[in-house]
């Protein structure tokens, strides 16, 4: 998992192209997705620990869970999203899992920046580095996708800037659809 997660944020092609042997949904989502979630939600939990002098246990723990429930519904509605549009878009029906793993590997930038930015809040430029995530989704619609004709560069393109569109907001909209839905975990 830590190879690979590092081979998608560092050499993405190099990444996608190991990632495309690996297109078990069950695999990928046990091994790799759940993982790094957990992670980035401990992130969550021990930034509360490192921000604050007290020990604040149910603070900690109400942004674990938040954290928890925004990327796991974020990468399943992002997948939602990008299916449709891929199948709109190409003329061709991709099956939900395989678009599923594409977005689970293609959520590894997101995961970092979650990462550092829940444990480090002072560390606000850090969003930025979320664009990233556009050509980590461009590799994976090469290489995942085969989109290698010139004919289908501008559809290409634009599937690449909608597809890391929808990753880059879905945590912050699934954020505040928890958050308004659960306001006890404020």
């Amino acid at each position: 998992m830590i190879t690979l997660f590092s081979s998608i944020l560092i050499t993405p092609h190099t990444g996608w192209e190991t990632a495309k042997k690996q297109t078990d949904r069950k695999s990928v989502l046990i091994r790799y997705a759940l993982p790094l979630i957990l992670l980035t939600s401990a992130a969550s939990f021990a930034g509360v620990m490192i921000e604050n002098d007290a020990w604040l246990w149910e603070m900690g723990l109400k942004r674990f869970t938040v954290t928890f429930l925004t990327l796991f519904f974020s990468i399943y509605i992002a997948a939602f999203c990008i299916k449709i549009m891929y199948n709109k878009m190409f003329n061709e029906s991709y099956p939900l899992s395989e678009i599923l793993v594409f977005t689970i590997y293609s959520f590894s930038c997101i995961f970092a920046v979650i990462f550092l930015d829940e444990l480090f809040e002072d560390m606000f430029f850090i969003g930025v580095f979320t664009l990233y995530t556009l050509y980590i989704v461009y590799e994976g619609a090469s290489v995942f996708f085969n989109i290698t004709d010139k004919k289908l560069y501008s559809k290409k393109i634009l599937f690449t800037v909608i597809a890391s569109l929808l990753i880059i907001a879905c945590p912050d909209i699934i954020k505040d659809v928890v958050l308004t839905i659960m306001p006890g975990l404020r």
